[in-house]
């Protein structure tokens, strides 16, 4: 890749007749490909026109989690080493092949940027550290946040170079979210791989539990076997931590285990949500979590979600006194809205409690929902016409309908009456019940069309 080399290049920040503050480059190679050779400099300079700069740096984008601050040189002249290897860790970060730009946020709190910076990555090009999971002989990258770039910062120290504060806070105080790939199923995972580029030993703890992974054959890298005995540690724990050597230091990388079950002991406190706000279900570890929407009158939306983006509850309305069933392994759970506040003034709010499904409870859903499906496809082979809000609708398309309201009510329907009265018998939106037009008789309330059908249908 061949960058732009301009002595001095500027950027209009506001209208056409008034520029304002503007950001120039000098120094920028001609060939630029990360990591540069050992001993090599490459001294970028910027130069402020216009403004005042509170903070500049150096990043792939301007909300880019990392950044590399440059260094003031003189009224309005700030500098940075491309050589240095936190700009190759950020650029390995962006891509292969990307840019990179320099910000400076002004007084007034704006933030202007300058021309793009291209560059290239050499083939041998390694960030220092990397980690992997092999699941059935197939290896896969971990893409977890924040660690190349703490790694780079890590060796810089260790080679006695001077880090500022502000940069350490920069990388280190952003929050930690592991994201997907900070989840894992350990039943699932043969091995877990360390590439740190040193032949000093790499730690494992679970607990009180240590091991020391095994050299590879190739240089720098380690392996941690994983028999039933430490998956079995690492799920009851929930935490599995490498140790891992970057410079003259360790730097700690937590994985954590999807809980198979729920922790009683958490389940026990349950949680107090505010409107447009979430909290994580006791006892999950914080796999799980719900949100919740305005409360409006009595009632919720509720969604429950998990850590690696799936989806439990989708927006189900709730009111006080309902329960919302989901599962977690092999076990089952109900979210119950033990009390729903809604005032005028002040903080709305829902208490849930959270509570294992009982073995009887769990057979008397399966026989409603075996009922209830009975009572679908009776509605779908009838040749009766079914009205919804003015319009005609045959069997099968009103069945069609009545599914997947069912399909989105499921978590908090217990019964077939429940099942007519809220899902199949009148509209969500108005509560207006629909209507029935048997074959050769006349129209009726689709509740009682619906309890008809299913005494019929249970007396054959």
């Amino acid at each position: 890749m061949r960058a732009i080399a301009l002595a001095s290049v500027l950027f209009a920040s506001a209208a056409l007749g008034d520029p304002g503050p503007t950001v120039g480059l000098a120094g920028v190679p001609d060939e630029l490909h990360f990591p540069l050779p050992s001993g090599k400099n490459a001294i970028v300079t910027a130069t402020l026109e216009g403004g005042r700069a509170r903070l500049v740096w150096l990043a792939a984008g301007k909300d880019a989690p990392g950044r590399f601050l440059l260094t003031k040189v003189g009224e309005g002249k700030y500098q940075a080493n491309l050589a240095d290897p936190v700009v190759a860790a950020l650029a390995k970060a962006a891509g292969p092949s990307g840019t990179l730009r320099v910000y400076a946020e002004c007084d007034d709190g704006a933030v202007i940027e300058s021309i793009a910076v291209r560059y290239g990555l050499k083939g041998d090009a390694e960030p220092p550290l990397r980690l992997y999971v092999v699941r059935e002989g197939k290896r896969r990258a971990l893409s977890l946040h924040r660690v190349d770039a703490l790694a780079a910062l890590l060796d810089r120290e260790a080679r006695g170079e001077e880090v500022g504060s502000w940069e350490r806070w920069t990388i280190e105080s952003r929050a930690e979210d592991p994201g997907p790939d900070g989840w894992h199923r350990p039943a699932d995972i043969d091995a877990i791989e360390v590439r740190c580029g040193q032949e000093r030993p790499v730690e494992a703890q679970v607990g009180e539990r240590e091991v020391r992974l095994e050299p590879a054959k190739e240089p720098g890298t380690h392996v941690l076997a994983l028999d039933d005995a430490l998956r079995e540690a690492w799920s009851r724990d929930g935490l599995l931590t490498l140790n891992c050597p970057v410079g003259g230091r360790d730097v700690p990388i937590a994985l954590r285990a999807v809980p198979t079950a729920l922790d009683p002991k958490g389940m026990a406190t349950g949680v107090s949500i505010r409107q447009r706000s979430s909290a994580d279900v006791p006892g999950s570890r914080g796999y799980l979590r719900i949100r919740i929407d305005d409360i409006a009158g009595p009632r919720v939306p509720l969604s429950l979600t998990a850590a690696d983006g799936t989806t439990l509850l989708d927006d189900v309305i709730l009111v006080q006194g309902d329960e919302a069933r989901f599962d977690l392994g092999e076990r089952h759970y109900k979210l119950v809205v033990e009390r729903l506040v809604n005032e005028l003034i002040g903080d709305d709010y829902i208490r849930v409690a959270v509570r294992e499904v009982a073995p009887g409870e769990i057979d008397r859903l399966a026989s409603a929902r075996a009922r209830i499906e009975a009572l679908i496809r009776a509605v779908e082979a009838s040749d009766a016409v079914f009205l919804r809000e003015g319009k005609e609708y045959p069997g099968k398309e009103a069945a069609d309908h009545i599914r997947g309201k069912y399909e989105a009510a499921k978590a908090v329907v217990d019964t077939v009456d429940e099942f007519i009265d809220r899902v199949a018998g009148a509209s969500w939106t108005t509560g207006v019940e629909y209507r029935v037009r048997p074959e050769g008789g006349e129209e009726t309330g689709a509740k009682a069309w619906l309890r008809g059908e299913l005494r019929r249908i249970e007396g054959e």
